[in-house]
């Protein structure tokens, strides 16, 4: 048996002697299947309203790039990806998994490219507010150029614009001692849209609108009187009653 066993390891299959092997080092993670039911979606529960991001995750072969966002006032542009890490490999230091990037820009005094946080296909809602947040990023630097305890974070802000260009407009707001990194996503996917899943069978829709014609058609039966009046607790109002006035009075006869 010991023979067989050494024989097998000879004939290239070592894996199974020894273990699996990890995989090689800035390798990317398998991406989620976007067709999987709550991928890159959410609910709002104060609304009631459904939003799926998925459409704005960067995939290849159909996309080439991440999303480029300026800095503007800041001294670099961003790079990023919805719900899923960046496509184009980058070299970060100091961080777990530089395979899960889904937010970094390089740092021009540097030269180091900084994480912005891995990758999270959650997004969430605070209020009215449909946000995505990457955490656990680069390592957060102190006034003097120190290194913290606290990591690098990105928080995407979407707002409903349904004339938003290329699926989504996305722009740099804040970065509060370079710590924490706001944008703001505009874009057609941050409109309300109906939850399929929540939402009622027309079938059943049907239904109610048919029960409701009926219980009308029950109620007003029930009240018309076939002689041609309403009857209403036992007092039967007829066509020829109304606007005949008693002699001398204001009020009107009744058929009772």
């Amino acid at each position: 048996m010991i023979s067989c066993l050494l024989s097998i390891c000879l004939l290239g299959l070592g894996t199974v002697c020894q273990g699996a092997v990890p995989p090689p080092a800035g390798r990317k993670p398998s991406i989620p299947d976007p067709q999987i039911d709550g991928f890159c979606q959410v609910t709002s529960h104060v609304t009631g309203n459904h939003f799926d991001l998925s459409e704005l995750m960067r995939t290849p072969p159909g996309d080439t790039s991440d999303w480029l966002i300026r800095g503007n006032d800041f001294p670099a542009n961003f790079s990023a990806n919805i719900c899923a890490p960046l496509i184009t490999p980058v070299k970060v230091k100091d961080v777990t998994a530089p395979q899960n990037v889904s937010a970094s820009y390089t740092d021009p005094a540097t030269g180091e490219v900084k994480s912005l946080g891995s990758v999270s296909s959650a997004p969430f809602t605070r209020g009215r507010s449909l946000l995505l947040e990457y955490t656990d990023g680069s390592p957060c630097v102190g006034p003097k150029g120190e290194k913290t305890p606290y990591r690098m974070s990105s928080l995407f802000s979407f707002k409903c614009d349904s004339n938003a260009h290329k699926r989504a407009i996305i722009s740099y707001v804040a970065s509060p001692n370079n710590c924490s990194f706001y944008f703001e996503v505009r874009t057609p996917y941050a409109c309300p849209a109906v939850n399929e899943n929540e939402s009622l069978n027309p079938f059943i829709i049907f239904l109610v609108i048919t029960f409701v014609a009926f219980l009308v058609y029950v109620v007003g039966a029930s009240l018309w009187s076939p002689r041609g009046g309403v009857s209403l607790g036992g007092i039967r109002l007829t066509t020829a009653s109304f606007g005949r006035r008693t002699s001398g009075g204001s009020k009107y006869d009744y058929d009772i």
